[in-house]
């Protein structure tokens, strides 16, 4: 029998938020707004832990959190950013390629996120962490982005962050399927 992964509280959410819906429809929409824009978290394998051993570390400021941000390598620049309830070194596998072809790949934990500060966050808090690494480590080549990430660049981009190249992998598209 395959164990179940998904988190226990996802599993009380997915099964106790119709039937709160039906009933107290009100509470249901606060008590969505507050899971829809606090990540869960995951706890870290080894592999990860790894390729975050290997990165020199900095931090940023985005309003009062302090992001964990890492950099791989020399070279252009290639930007990591993840999606929702991720981390930067779940790109390992790509750092450890683009690495090997000489590029310097900088990511970071989004706010709320692996190692970042806080609780809750939302796709401005992501664009203003991009900005800040934009001034950190200087407009990328490209950048890699996955769901969320993929939204939040896309996002950023919308608000004038100039990007080169994007890599997006599964990133929504349509938000109000989202929100069903």
């Amino acid at each position: 029998m395959k164990k179940n992964k998904t988190p226990a509280l996802l599993r009380v959410v997915e099964w106790a938020y119709p039937k709160l819906e039906r009933i107290f429809p009100a509470l249901a929409h606060r008590f969505f707004i507050t899971i829809f824009f606090s990540p869960l978290n995951y706890s870290v394998p080894e592999k990860e832990k790894a390729i975050e051993k290997q990165a020199e570390k900095f931090s940023l400021s985005v309003g009062r959190k302090k992001i964990q941000c890492y950099s791989w390598g020399d070279g252009p620049v290639v930007f990591v950013v993840h999606g929702w309830a991720g981390r930067a070194t779940q790109f390992r596998k790509i750092i450890t390629a683009l690495v090997r072809e000489k590029f310097r790949v900088v990511g970071f934990d989004g706010p709320a996120h692996g190692h970042s500060q806080g609780t809750s966050t939302n796709i401005m808090e992501f664009e203003e962490a991009l900005k800040k690494l934009y001034e950190r480590a200087g407009p990328p080549e490209g950048i890699i982005a996955h769901s969320f990430g993929g939204g939040a660049v896309l996002y950023a981009a919308m608000k004038g962050l100039p990007v080169k190249t994007l890599i997006n992998i599964a990133a929504p598209t349509i938000g109000d399927e989202i929100i069903q």
